[in-house]
């Protein structure tokens, strides 16, 4: 009863907090074009100074047709050459505080810098997404949650430049920032720490084991969902060794 009434609490105060959030999200919502384009011009404002900006005139576009027309289209390996030599400084104004793997449907996995504003704009989608989860399923007020949102088989080497010798985060919560990541420890049915676990079979079997343990458990949230169908897949050859630790 304790535990249900910590976790009920500790939903709600998670919910609370992404309302401010989530009024903006419905408030951009209604006119999605001019907050698309305000948000255009903030980020082009804080990156006019940089050597990109400079060449291709941030400070003059105003809207996406503008920035369509004036930048060129990118691929990754034009970023990849930036990281590599240190020179992320000419895209960005930011600091990087850490490389992020990440990987499409197809390729090598690729090295995301991960900045303060690139984090404010994560949660400016993460919050109203809780709040609107929350509202919708009630019942997710009263048990625990799963997340995994880093790939699991992206390589563990980051670039050596820019802060690079920071591969991902500890675990997925730090995706969320300091008060979020707070709120959302308390409720997560597999702890954090399991992310670093390197042994990949000893990894699966302990996180099987906390949500076949959490009887509560109300939501799983894998951002690459082929994880979730390879562990659940393994799940039958590994009933008899989680029943008996159970």
């Amino acid at each position: 009863m304790f535990r249900a009434l910590s976790l009920a609490a500790g939903h709600a105060r998670w919910l609370a907090s992404g309302i401010p959030d989530t009024l903006a999200f419905l408030a951009a919502a209604a006119a999605p074009r001019r907050a698309q384009c305000r948000a255009l011009r903030r980020i082009l404002h804080a990156n006019r100074g940089t050597e990109y900006g400079r060449r291709h005139g941030f400070d003059g576009i105003r809207d996406p047709d503008a920035y369509a027309a004036r930048v060129p289209v990118s691929d990754y390996a034009e970023l990849a050459a930036a990281i590599e030599a240190d020179a992320l400084d000419t895209r960005i104004a930011e600091p990087v505080r850490g490389f992020l793997p990440t990987s499409g449907s197809g390729g090598a996995a690729k090295w995301i810098p991960w900045t303060d504003a690139l984090q404010r704009e994560f949660l400016a989608g993460v919050r109203p997404w809780i709040v609107g989860l929350y509202l919708a399923h009630p019942s997710l007020l009263l048990g625990g949650h799963y997340w995994s949102v880093s790939p699991q088989t992206a390589p563990r080497d980051p670039p050596r430049a820019a802060g690079g010798d920071r591969a991902g985060f500890a675990d997925d919560t730090e995706y969320l920032g300091l008060r979020d990541r707070r709120l959302a420890r308390r409720l997560l049915a597999v702890p954090g720490e399991l992310a670093r676990v390197e042994d990949p079979e000893l990894s699966a079997y302990l996180t099987l084991l906390c949500l076949a343990g959490d009887a509560g458990l109300r939501l799983v949230s894998v951002w690459h969902p082929s994880f979730f169908t390879v562990l659940l897949d393994a799940l039958p050859r590994r009933r008899d060794r989680l029943v008996e630790a159970l």
